[in-house]
């Protein structure tokens, strides 16, 4: 079975709208022509690019030394107990627990325990 496939030029010579109509005067090719060289021929003014460019490296530069000196001035956190009252220091004998959860919800707890001793030599 044979295909009968149209390049691209045919196709497009078989679209246009205008392949029936009679050419451009020459009157009126050289007026066009000189509408298109004049429109190319005048220099819009544009603002350069970089000033804006300046301003907002400036106000970076501004908001990070904002919250660099802001972080510096507040005072550090300190764990908040919900009894509300103070917690004794755990005594050397004491187990004691980190806790930490991972940001996708992973809870790590290690339990640390200071009478653990390690004897013998590991092969």
């Amino acid at each position: 079975m044979k295909r009968n496939m149209k390049d691209i030029r045919s196709l497009l010579t078989e679209a246009d709208p205008l392949r029936a109509e009679p050419p451009l005067s020459e009157d009126d090719a050289s007026r066009m022509r000189r509408v298109v060289v004049s429109a190319a021929s005048v220099r819009e003014w544009r603002r350069p690019f970089w000033p804006r460019a300046i301003a907002v490296a400036a106000l970076v530069v501004l908001m990070v030394a904002a919250g660099t000196l802001g972080g510096r001035r507040t005072a550090p956190l300190e764990p908040h107990d919900a009894s509300g009252g103070a917690e004794a220091p755990p005594s050397i004998d004491e187990r004691r627990q980190l806790q930490f959860a991972t940001p996708g919800g992973t809870r790590i707890i290690w339990t640390l325990d200071p009478q653990f001793k390690i004897e013998g030599a590991v092969p």
